[in-house]
Order: C-alpha cells, then sequence, then structure tokens
C-alpha cells in the first residue's frame, strides 16, 4: 500500500447458492437464499450436486444437449418400430395358420376341433407359427358344431377363431390380433 492511499474496505468474493447457484446477495452463517431458501452453508445432496454439474455441463454444450435430444428421438422411432413388427410378425403368423384351417374346411366342410386334428392331416405346424411374437401361444376356439360326426370319427364347426392377446396380454380389449372362420357349407 502507498503512503496517502486510502485502505478500500475488503468484498467477499461473488458467491452462488450450492444448492440453487443463484447469486448469494449476502453470505454468512443462517442467512438464507431468497431463492430455495436453504441455509448457504448447508452442504448440497449429492444427486443435487450431480444435477448442478450436468446444468453447468449442459449449458456449455449446445451441441451435447442436441445429440442426447436426437438419441432419444432415436431410440423412441426403434421401440414404435418393434411394436410395429412384432405385430407385423404375429399377423403373418395367424395367416399361416388361417391358410391350412382353410384348406381344411374346404376339403372337410368345415373347421376342426383343434389345431391337432389339422395338423394329423397336414403336418405339423412350425413351432414358430404357433405363436406370437410376445412369446405366447396364438389361441384357436371352434364353435356351432355340425351335428353328427365325419367318417373319420371328428365332429366339424362352422365357425372359428384364432387370436393373439397382443402385447398387452389381455385378451378382448383393442390390441388383439383376431381372425375369424366362417364355413362356407352348411355342413358336412
Amino acid at each position: 500500500m502507498q503512503l496517502g492511499a486510502v485502505p478500500t474496505p475488503r468484498q467477499p468474493p461473488s458467491r452462488q447458492c450450492p444448492h440453487c447457484g443463484a447469486p448469494a446477495a449476502r453470505w454468512g452463517p443462517g442467512v438464507r437464499c431468497p431463492t430455495c431458501n436453504r441455509p448457504y452453508l448447508e452442504p448440497p445432496s449429492v444427486a443435487k450436486q450431480v444435477h448442478v454439474a450436468l446444468i453447468e455441463r449442459l449449458k456449455a454444450s449446445p451441441m451435447l444437449v442436441f445429440c442426447g435430444v436426437v438419441v432419444i428421438i432415436m431410440v423412441a422411432f426403434a421401440l414404435v418400430q418393434l411394436r410395429g413388427s412384432q405385430k407385423m410378425n404375429t399377423a403373418d403368423n395367424i395367416r399361416q395358420v388361417k391358410k391350412i384351417l382353410e384348406i381344411y374346411e374346404g376339403e372337410n366342410g368345415g373347421f376342426p376341433a383343434n389345431l391337432a386334428v389339422a395338423e394329423q392331416r397336414y403336418g405339423p405346424l412350425p413351432s414358430h407359427v404357433r405363436s406370437d411374437s410376445w412369446g405366447r401361444a396364438i389361441e384357436y376356439t371352434a364353435s356351432k358344431p355340425y351335428p353328427g360326426a365325419t367318417e373319420s370319427g371328428q365332429t366339424l364347426y362352422a365357425e372359428c377363431e384364432l387370436r393373439s392377446a397382443g402385447p398387452n396380454e389381455r385378451p378382448g380389449d383393442g390390441d388383439d390380433l383376431v381372425w375369424q372362420g366362417v364355413a362356407g357349407r352348411g355342413g358336412p
């Protein structure tokens, strides 16, 4: 210090609230932040420290924010595509089983009681065709039996249904994949 110079009072360095990052107007024990109302001298939690550090980095790098948003959009798009492809694969499996049932119905005048009867005649179905894309079996039900049995002792049915419960595993709601067959003739 030079002679004759007037000493200036020392100003504390500018500080920020460790919790919310707001500038501190006053600093000291017992003083609370006007923004978050927490004491300045109370150490922030680890989660808050990570949050503040992440926000600081994001402010410093808009490109990082842009890349993060792009990645999130791409993941969401991929999930939508996956769900759509699972429904398409299941619909394809139902179509393959449907063809066998239509052939059986055309030759016999009705649908079989179960898929095993059709498999006895045409050979076993591939295992991947018998299930949907979510790993559950495609359900087959036959209804409205014709009176009497065929020469082979089988009962034929006027209607049948193939059903996958869809991604939510609850049959009977809007996301089910269903095919309903109706026999073309009046009986055997």
